[in-house]
């Protein structure tokens, strides 16, 4: 990848959302076939440049080890240099290494983040005389809203909420693969080889050795398959959460080399217990019976990567679980790789469909991205449904232009993680509030976006934000009644929160301003025209 220091270019977006880079020392030849005992490196053995961050998140260089949370401290003067993605797979690399302190680098800690929304994004709104009709409650709930301002700061409000939204999964996916890259770090300092062609090699020992004090190993295994093409990784510990309470933690990785340093495959999954919301798991209906509220359930997740001449595909699912250690449900994806045989997580499985815990309940998003890694030119889906019994999916939707320096950001409402292809089918305006009516219009938000120099962080880039909207079922409001809503998000009722939405200019009230479907039949079709395509989901 190339590290421009003179732009801060948002080609970082294709290879920040999933970066499936170059490998520390694999050779050029045929990779897969390892089967000798040797030094442990490179893509021979191991994902060495893949990291799963939000593609705007900046992170900081003075901390030892990597804290991966939404919007940390920007620094740096490249867009390389000052991403959460570059210091992600920096240390991972110098594991592989054996550069870098394991004792510093695994934080348990990083296992329990959770995703949040950023203050611009979906906010509750306080409102009086909603023309949908009266209600009981004083304000609509938060995290219904898309993008309601245009700016978090001084950045645009789609980068700083893709970070928001990104925490948990880049901080677990991040934590998990530098534990199990760490077990080369070991196996390399206590001067061990690789495993031969239908063995295995046993590093409880050694992990244990490093006196880790919130973590406890239960297993930690590094395996070659009988036909000597395909690595496995196996660590099962206990790990100690922000209140230092104990919870259990699963993490595999089946990596598979092609016959290059740049072609390969794999599946990293993990299993992480401890007390992830669980609000669906503790009432009642059909299915299990219904958990006692504190009670744990378990964050489960699937990294699916592949990386050919073609260039780079990845897909990332997670989702809440009800019960200490459940093992999800999963299913062969087609979708995302006609010839996988790797089986990821599957989010149409939901805990009271079927009468089975194999089912989720609380939270289930999805990351997938497609980019060539030459020319860092791709495209990215995250879509997230907030609880099984929701109606649509919340989708974000970023393209990254040929010249790697221009893109543009996408929100809107689609199908359920159940059933969406990451398209996004309209806004839904009015989700929660009086009248309130699921049925997408055809509309979505549209953000270009840009890094600044100045800001270091992503801004608003040149034709502006199309994101104003009234949270009625129309979309707009054109009444002059007594209907207002906090749209400064000041707290108060003052004049500016009287301001109409109209359908057409009317005065110095606001207008309509969306992305609709233009000369095509579909807001996706519409979206599509930008250069966007849909990576595989």
């Amino acid at each position: 990848m190339p590290n421009n220091s003179n732009s801060f270019r948002l080609a970082i977006l294709a290879a920040a959302v999933l970066g499936v880079t170059g490998c520390l020392s694999g050779n050029s030849s045929d990779t897969g076939s390892t089967t000798s005992g040797g030094t442990i490196s490179g893509s021979s053995v191991f994902p060495s440049g893949l990291a799963v961050t939000s593609p705007t998140a900046r992170s900081t260089t003075a901390a030892a080890r990597v804290v991966a949370a939404a919007m940390l401290s920007p620094t740096g003067t490249s867009a390389v240099s000052g991403s959460h993605y570059q210091q992600a797979t920096k240390i991972i690399s110098e594991l592989l290494a054996g550069t870098a302190d394991v004792k510093l680098v695994l934080d348990p800690k990083n296992f329990f983040e959770m995703a949040s929304n950023a203050n611009c994004y979906g906010p509750t709104l306080k409102f009086t005389n909603h023309p949908g009709g009266s209600s009981m409650q004083p304000s609509m709930p938060s995290g219904d809203l898309g993008i309601w301002k245009e700016l978090e700061g001084d950045q645009a409000c789609a980068a700083v909420e893709f970070n928001a939204r990104m925490k948990g999964v880049s901080s677990r996916t991040l934590i998990g693969l530098m534990g199990l890259a760490s077990m080369i770090a070991v196996a390399n300092k206590s001067g061990l080889t690789l495993p031969t062609a239908g063995t295995s090699l046993d590093l409880k020992s050694y992990m244990t050795a490093l006196g880790l004090t919130k973590v406890t190993f239960n297993t930690a295994t590094l395996a070659l398959d009988s036909t000597g093409k395909v690595w496995s990784y196996t660590l099962a510990i206990s790990a100690k959460d922000m209140n230092d309470t104990a919870h259990d933690v699963s993490l595999t990785l089946t990596h598979t080399p092609g016959s290059s340093d740049a072609a390969y495959e794999g599946l990293f999954n993990y299993r992480v217990s401890g007390q992830f919301g669980g609000g669906n798991c503790n009432s009642g209906g059909p299915g299990p019976a219904p958990l006692l509220a504190g009670t744990e359930t378990t964050m489960n997740g699937t990294l699916y990567y592949k990386r050919s001449a073609s260039g780079v595909v990845v897909n990332s699912r997670e989702g809440g679980y009800c019960g200490a250690g459940t093992v999800a449900a999963t299913a062969f994806d087609t979708g995302v790789d006609a010839t996988s045989t790797y089986k990821l997580l599957d989010p149409s499985v939901v805990y009271d469909t079927t009468n089975s815990p194999l089912g989720w309940a609380d939270n289930f998003s999805i990351l997938a991205g497609k980019f060539d890694p030459s020319t860092l030119q791709g495209d990215y889906v995250y879509a997230w449904q907030a609880g099984k019994g929701d109606s649509h999916s919340r989708t974000f939707q970023m393209h990254v232009a040929a010249d790697a320096a221009s893109g543009d950001a996408y929100f809107g409402f689609g199908k359920t993680v159940g059933t969406t292809d990451g398209s996004i089918d309209g806004m839904i305006c009015n989700w929660a509030g009086p009248g309130n009516n699921h049925a997408p219009l055809l509309y979505a938000q549209h953000q270009p976006i840009k890094f600044d120099a100045v800001v270091k962080g992503f801004i608003v880039g040149t034709g502006g934000s199309e994101i104003t909207f009234a949270p009625t079922t129309s979309c707009i409001y054109e009444n002059t009644g007594t209907f207002w809503y906090d749209r400064d998000l000041d707290g108060m009722n003052t004049g500016a929160d009287q301001v109409n939405v109209w359908s057409s200019p009317n005065g110095s009230d606001l207008v309509l301003k969306l992305l609709g479907v233009g000369s095509q039949s579909t807001v996706q079709a519409n979206i599509n025209m930008s250069g966007f395509a849909l990576p595989p989901f």
